[in-house]
């Protein structure tokens, strides 16, 4: 399928829906939003606390700052895969055309300690790879782009499991999902006109569209016409 087909799919499966495919992607964004901006927060607050004691208990203040630094990272990773789980849960029911609801976003909460681990294995060998050159770190990042969707779908599945399914499935698939994201840069460059207003729209097209390109790179893009009561 071409990324016109894709988004195609997109649409069809997001008609009737946007209002709560839009409440998914601003809700997501604004946790991993809170979650950074807490973080800096506590991180600004603290090293104002480090210097601030300086001169009187410096060796009392790193301690704090690291741990707090620490913390902040923690919740980042616990929060931040969970949620990345949520959100490629609910947009690959969305576009299997299976019953698809807002509280889908915290369904793999459960396992929040599998979207940790995904979390870091994926940001590892990405960083790897990036160590040759930014090109090798992009390929990467594409390689293993289906591993959010095959453990939101497959909860039992392993994070290295999903980490070579998702090679296997993208071999010679990498730069079509490259062009998929790339066809998408005109409606980018419009939205930016709209001081952004347009990203509550253009965020869940484009994560319908790869959620539609995951189930056609894993054989089920016949879903894109679904019968009355066809599920996955």
């Amino acid at each position: 399928m071409f990324s016109r087909d894709l988004r195609a799919w997109a649409r069809e499966a997001l008609r009737g829906h946007w209002l709560v495919a839009v409440a998914v992607s601003v809700v997501s964004g604004l946790l991993a939003g809170g979650i950074d901006m807490v973080s800096a927060v506590f991180q600004e607050s603290s090293q104002n606390e480090a210097f601030g004691m300086l001169d009187l208990a410096a060796n009392d203040a790193w301690p704090l700052m690291v741990t707090v630094t620490v913390a902040s990272l923690l919740v980042a990773l616990v929060i931040g895969g969970a949620v990345t789980l949520g959100v490629a849960h609910y947009f690959t029911n969305l576009t299997a055309y299976r019953p698809s609801k807002f509280t889908d976003l915290f369904a793999r909460f459960r396992i929040w300690h599998k979207g940790v681990w995904m979390s870091i294995v994926m940001a590892f060998f990405i960083f790897l790879w990036s160590l040759l050159f930014v090109i090798p770190g992009i390929i990467a990042a594409y390689r293993y782009a289906m591993v959010p969707y095959l453990i939101a779908e497959f909860p039992d599945l392993t994070v290295m499991d999903a980490m070579r399914e998702s090679k296997r499935l993208m071999c010679g698939n990498k730069w079509r999902l490259f062009c998929l994201n790339f066809s998408f840069i005109g409606w980018i460059f419009v939205v930016m006109l709209t001081f952004g207003v347009g990203f509550l729209w253009i965020e869940p097209y484009m994560q319908a569209a790869n959620a539609a390109f995951y189930l056609e790179v894993t054989g089920r893009s016949g879903l894109r016409y679904p019968q009355p009561g066809q599920e996955l």
